[in-house]
C-alpha cells in the first residue's frame, strides 16, 4: 500500500494507515449522516458480514461471520446451480427475454456463466442486466431482477429469514456483551442491497429491527429513544468513503480486544478457546437447538402476520414455512463444518486451528438454500 501511495500520490506516506474494515462504514455514517450515540453498522458482502458497535463515540464490539449475500443466492454446501431456487425459477425466463429482444451478446454471456454452475455468479449477472446499456436502450423492464424479486411473494420469505436471523444473532451478541440496544442501525456493502427486496421504506425496516431487539433484550425502547435505520441507495461506497474519512486518531483501540463471536449454542459461550476439532455432536446438537428456537421466534404467527402486512409475503405459504426451515438442520451444520475443515487443508492448516467464526449460521445457510428451492416451486 505504501509503494502504491508513493507511486500515485507521492509525498508523506504517513497518510497510509491500517484500519479494521468494519470501522469504515461507521466513520462514513457518523460524519455524513450524524449517526446517534449508540450505533450498529452491518457491512454485508458476498461472503462475510462485518459488525461494528459504538457507544458514546467509543468502539465496543467487532464481529464477523460468513453469513452474507451468498447465503441467500449461493449454493450452500455440496450443491450447485441445478439445485438453486433463484436460478431454477428465473433462468429460462431471463434467457427467453434476452433471445426475444435480440440481445445475443448477453445471451451468450449468460450461457457461458451457467456452465460453471455457480449460482452466485448467475444471480449477479441477473442483477447486472438492468444497468446494461443495451437493456437500458430498449427499456426492457422484464430484465429488472430486483423488481422481480420484490414482487415474488414466495421467494421473499428467504430474505425475511435471512435478515431476521442476522438481526436476531447480532442482538444476542450485543446483549451477551452487555451493550445497549442500538439507536442507529446502518447497512453497507453490496450485499445489503437485498434488504430492499423486502421494502424501500426505512420506517418499516425500523419497526422490523426494533421488534427483534426489544424481544431479544426483553426490554422496550424507552420513551424518546428513536431507532433509526439507514440504507444507502448505493451502499458499497459507504465503506470506501468511510476509509478515506478515517484518521489514525479514530483507531484508538486494539481490534483484537473488541472481537466478539458467540459460539452459537444455548449459552453466552464465545468461540474463544474452541478449535474445529472440538466441535462434536453435542455442540452441533446444541447449535441446532438454538437455531430451531430462533425459527420458532422469527416465524411465530404474530411475526408472520407482520411480514404479510409489511413485506407482502405469501399468506398461503405461511403455514409451511416453519416446518420447511427445520428440515435437515443437523445435516446442514455437519456439511458446513466439513467444508470449513476442507478449507483448512488448502491453507496448509488442520482442524486443531481455533474457530474463527460462530457456528450459529452453519445450519442456517443450508436452511436458506432449501427454503429458496421449495419456495421457487
Amino acid at each position: 500500500w505504501r509503494e502504491l501511495y508513493k507511486k500515485y500520490f507521492g509525498g508523506n506516506d504517513q497518510n497510509v494507515i491500517g484500519i479494521p474494515e468494519s470501522i469504515a462504514p461507521y466513520r462514513y455514517y457518523k460524519t455524513t449522516k450524524g449517526a446517534q450515540s449508540s450505533v450498529l453498522t452491518i457491512d454485508i458482502g458476498g461472503e462475510t458480514s462485518d459488525v461494528f458497535v459504538v457507544e458514546d463515540t467509543k468502539a465496543k464490539m467487532m464481529s464477523s461471520f460468513r453469513f452474507a449475500s451468498n447465503a441467500i443466492f449461493g449454493d450452500a454446501f455440496g450443491y450447485n446451480s441445478d439445485n438453486n431456487g433463484f436460478v431454477s425459477k428465473y433462468f429460462d425466463k431471463i434467457r427467453s427475454v434476452l433471445e426475444t429482444n435480440g440481445l445475443n451478446t448477453l445471451q451468450n454471456a449468460l450461457e457461458d456463466i451457467v456452465t460453471q454452475k455457480k449460482s452466485s455468479d448467475i444471480v449477479a449477472f441477473f442483477y447486472a442486466l438492468s444497468n446494461n446499456k443495451d437493456v437500458k436502450k430498449q427499456d426492457i423492464t422484464a430484465l429488472d431482477f430486483h423488481d422481480k424479486l420484490s414482487n415474488d411473494d414466495c421467494l421473499k420469505y428467504v430474505f425475511v429469514v435471512f435478515y431476521a436471523s442476522l438481526l436476531y444473532f447480532i442482538a444476542k451478541e450485543m446483549k451477551a456483551k452487555g451493550l445497549k440496544k442500538p439507536l442507529t442501525i446502518a447497512f453497507s456493502g453490496n450485499g445489503s442491497n437485498s434488504i430492499k427486496v423486502l421494502t424501500n421504506n426505512t420506517d418499516t425496516l425500523m419497526k422490523f429491527a426494533k421488534m427483534i431487539f426489544e424481544d431479544v433484550y426483553d426490554i422496550p425502547y424507552e420513551k424518546g429513544e428513536i431507532l433509526e435505520v439507514i440504507c444507502e441507495e448505493n451502499p458499497k461506497p459507504a465503506t470506501c468513503k468511510g476509509g478515506i474519512l478515517t484518521s489514525s486518531n479514530d483507531v484508538n483501540f486494539d481490534p483484537d480486544t473488541l472481537k466478539f463471536n458467540l459460539l452459537g449454542i444455548d449459552s453466552d459461550k464465545t468461540i474463544d478457546n474452541y478449535r474445529y476439532i472440538d466441535v462434536n455432536d453435542g455442540i452441533i446438537n446444541s447449535v441446532v437447538d438454538r437455531v430451531e428456537s430462533m425459527i420458532d421466534y422469527i416465524l411465530s404467527p404474530e411475526k408472520i402476520d407482520f411480514y404479510i402486512k409489511n413485506f407482502g409475503v405469501n399468506q398461503g405459504k405461511s403455514s409451511i414455512i416453519n416446518e420447511l426451515c427445520k428440515i435437515r438442520l443437523k445435516e446442514y451444520a455437519k456439511s458446513a463444518l466439513d467444508a470449513r475443515k476442507d478449507e483448512l487443508q488448502t491453507w496448509n492448516a488442520d482442524e486443531t486451528c481455533r474457530l474463527e467464526e460462530t457456528l450459529f449460521f452453519f445450519p442456517v445457510i443450508g436452511m436458506l438454500n432449501n427454503l429458496a428451492r421449495e419456495m421457487a416451486k
